[in-house]
């Protein structure tokens, strides 16, 4: 795949993540998530980082009768796994399982230590909002 093949296929995936949120968002239902769940847990299936992420995400919606802790948090950590292991610039995969197990966000128990060591790959890794992060949270 091309540099530019690659930023259209990006900019393609952005987008239809943020359609699939948008439904879910507005989903009442088990129904009514149902298709957008699917293609979600589909996209995951493949070793793209970002969609494993966006499909933990998704699971750990509060309030939402498709909430599953366990599940939610298993993908978000194989999201920020994917990204290390294949040094895939998915900085945003561990940068987000790290936010939310340093905070205990989205019912998800707090883990300080094993939060706080995913911002820091992240931050390594050269993505800015983890560095913003880091001096936020422990620069003094």
């Amino acid at each position: 795949m091309s540099a530019a093949e690659s930023k259209e296929f990006t900019e393609i995936y952005s987008d239809l993540n943020k359609r699939i949120l948008a439904v879910l968002s507005k989903a009442k239902t088990m129904n009514d998530a149902k298709e957008a769940l699917g293609m979600l847990e589909n996209m995951a299936s493949y070793e793209l980082p970002e969609a494993k992420t966006m499909y933990g995400l998704a699971l750990l919606m509060e309030g939402k009768p498709w909430y599953d802790l366990k599940n939610g948090l298993l993908w978000l950590k194989n999201g920020a796994e994917a990204a290390a292991a294949y040094e895939h610039p998915a900085n945003f995969s561990m940068f987000q399982y790290g936010i939310i197990l340093v905070d205990g966000q989205l019912g998800v128990p707090a883990d300080p230590i094993t939060g706080k060591y995913w911002i820091d790959k992240a931050a390594a890794a050269g993505y800015e909002p983890a560095k913003k992060e880091q001096d936020k949270r422990w620069s003094r």
